[in-house]
């Protein structure tokens, strides 16, 4: 049996609160009290952590998430008592734990001019795992499950609600690969513990999905026998459902004026949107996250946007929001976005120390907290650009540059979801710093193998230039780290470990150049571009396990390569000037040349 916990959450008397008539990204301008209370269980204080300080006033980890416009509200506490204004609509409740688990749940339509009494009872450890590690769940759907368990079975146990979760996402899972309810329902064991109550409620889950025709019949719950887990060998088979992916292009001009944003279909590579949000300055990447894109203005541009990818024309956030503190005057240079989930994600600042925890669905309370890195480099700015975010923890890359060149080892600072830098112990000796060094300088893109859960850091090494006479320093390369054991191995080696510095600023390294970009399109295969030159690169394959690197790609010996990019059916597209090369990555042969106006600058994988 897991472990048991209790959140108990009573909401009381939805009323227009005093003076409430803001709009809160609603679709409606009424605003409506929310209060309630936590009851603990007897035995621990499990939910402590969610209500952060019983003694005062203050903000604690329980929020409440519009499900229609994403607005996310923190509630207010006073001892076990907590309240929050919100718009009317459809909420979803979440509640970090003292173990780190993050309970969700379900509360529909909370009004302003109906009294609302709802009792949330999670006490499973599993099931609140469960929902917590499927993102992308319909929280109507998991409700329906739940008033199922209440209504079926009265006395439902922990097991049978996670029997229950466990199902829908089975259900879920198989529709996507084209799966049956038959298979999923013959595949549950036969014991005693959960077989009455996940047959009964089992049966209203399928009514829910909807009535399905099978030669000809329409066949639903009532016409379904579930008892011994048998569909009376009818088998209703799901439709895949359709995904869209798009490849979104962040491209500038060739004098570097100004900055546009254009959207492929990444299954045919046509156009879908050319040159939307053009930009005044050329210094703008993009990030992306579900169907959203978030400009980035970098350089003497410090601000952030939100915008639909079928609706670009549109800045959710309303502005421009600001990376600075209002203390701030000079530019911070924001470089990315990391995503940890649709309503958190950590904003690199490169020109700063402070790096910045914030909730990418509200430009009214975008900064939610800062992380002090300014010890990772001497003059206080460790160039922090690129990272990810897997095992519940941001890893950040720290370039570590004096006077734009890599004077020390790269450094991943390791970040928890609550803005505490994690002490990984894999410092170097006498160092301070609580982070993993790398045996190479200079990180670029950092991306996950998803296969081995390893993080991959590419790495540059450093630049030659003519312009202040430095040499060509090959201490780059791709580097695999376990984000468990927090161990750097280099995977591939730009110069075979000699380290080589040249003052020759062409070619170079056991590849022909440094390693400037990266991409995996599966488990085996990767790829990497080499700089020989200003716009001159090469494309070579890799295996992302061994590290053995194949030799360059026809066609692609001495090219502009700006970005690469990979979607989820193995395509790999290189961008280079005014256009975008698609490479069937099975052959190695181009399908598609994809003719732009401006040049590519980032190229992003979005998929919904």
């Amino acid at each position: 049996m897991p472990y048991r916990y209790y959140l108990a959450i009573l909401l009381l008397g939805f009323a227009l609160a005093c003076g409430g008539s803001e709009s809160n990204s609603s679709s409606s301008s009424a605003v409506t009290s929310v209060e309630g209370v936590l009851d603990f269980d007897s035995v621990d204080d499990a939910l402590e952590k969610a209500r952060a300080n019983a003694s005062s006033p203050t903000s604690g980890n329980v929020f409440l998430t519009n499900v229609d416009s994403g607005e996310i509200t923190t509630v207010a506490f006073s001892g076990n008592t907590f309240g929050a204004n919100v718009a009317p609509g459809d909420y979803e409740i979440f509640a970090r734990r003292n173990d780190d688990v993050q309970l969700r749940s379900y509360l529909p339509s909370v009004s302003r001019d109906q009294d609302n009494e709802i009792e949330l009872d999670i006490n499973s450890t599993a099931a609140a795992a469960l929902i917590d590690s499927v993102d992308d769940y319909d929280m109507r759907s998991i409700e329906v499950i739940r008033q199922f368990a209440s209504e079926e079975q009265s006395n439902a146990s922990d097991n049978v609600m996670y029997m229950l979760l466990l199902m829908k996402k089975e259900v879920k899972d198989r529709a996507a690969a084209g799966g049956n309810i038959q298979e999923i329902v013959d595949d549950y064991p036969d014991t005693d513990a959960v077989v009455a109550g996940v047959r009964t409620v089992g049966a209203g889950l399928i009514a829910h999905l909807g009535d399905v025709e099978y030669d000809g019949v329409v066949v639903n719950s009532d016409n379904i026998d579930l008892s011994g887990f048998s569909l009376s060998g009818v088998d209703i088979s799901f439709p895949v459902p359709t995904t869209s992916e798009k490849i979104v292009v962040m491209q500038v001009a060739a004098d570097y004026t100004s900055s546009a944003v254009t959207v492929l279909d990444a299954l045919s590579g046509n156009l879908q949107k050319r040159n939307f949000n053009t930009y005044p300055i050329s210094d703008v990447t993009i990030d992306v996250y579900g169907r959203h894109v978030y400009p980035i203005g970098r350089f003497f541009a410090d601000f952030v946007e939100k915008r639909d990818v079928d609706n670009l024309g549109v800045n959710l956030f309303g502005r421009s929001v600001s990376t600075l503190d209002s203390d701030e005057t000079d530019s911070l240079n924001p470089h990315a976005l990391i995503f940890a989930s649709s309503s958190q994600a950590l904003l690199t600042r490169y020109g700063s120390g402070i790096q910045w925890i914030v909730n990418p669905s509200s430009a009214g309370s975008f900064k939610v907290a800062e992380v002090d890195l300014s010890a990772y480099d001497s003059d206080t700015v460790p160039e922090f650009s690129q990272g990810v975010f897997t095992e519940n923890k941001y890893f950040v890359a720290a370039q570590r540059l004096t006077s734009f060149l890599p004077s020390d080892n790269a450094y991943l600072a390791v970040i928890d979801t609550d803005g505490n830098e994690v002490d990984t112990g894999m410092a170097a000796a006498g160092s301070n710093l609580l982070g993993i060094e790398l045996p190479t300088r200079n990180p670029g893109k950092v991306l996950v193998h998803e296969a081995s859960g390893n993080i991959l850091v590419q790495c540059v090494g450093q630049y030659g230039a003519s312009w202040n006479g430095s040499n060509r320093v090959f201490n780059g390369g791709i580097v695999s780290v376990d984000p468990t054991t927090y161990e750097a191995t280099i995977l591939v080696d730009d110069d075979g470990g000699a380290d080589e510095s040249t003052d020759v600023l062409t070619g170079g390294g056991s590849y022909g150049g440094l390693i400037s970009d990266v991409a995996l399109v599966s488990a085996s295969k990767g790829y990497l571009v080499t700089y020989s030159g200003w716009q001159s690169n090469g494309l070579r394959s890799f295996n992302p396990v061994t590290g053995v690197v194949g030799d360059v790609i026809e066609g692609f010996d001495g090219v502009n390569i700006s970005a690469i990019a990979a979607d989820s059916a193995g395509q790999l597209f290189v961008g280079g000037g005014a256009q975008i090369k698609i490479l069937d990555t099975t052959t190695d042969t181009v399908t598609k040349t994809v003719e732009l106006d401006l040049n590519v600058s980032n190229l992003k994988v979005l998929s919904y």
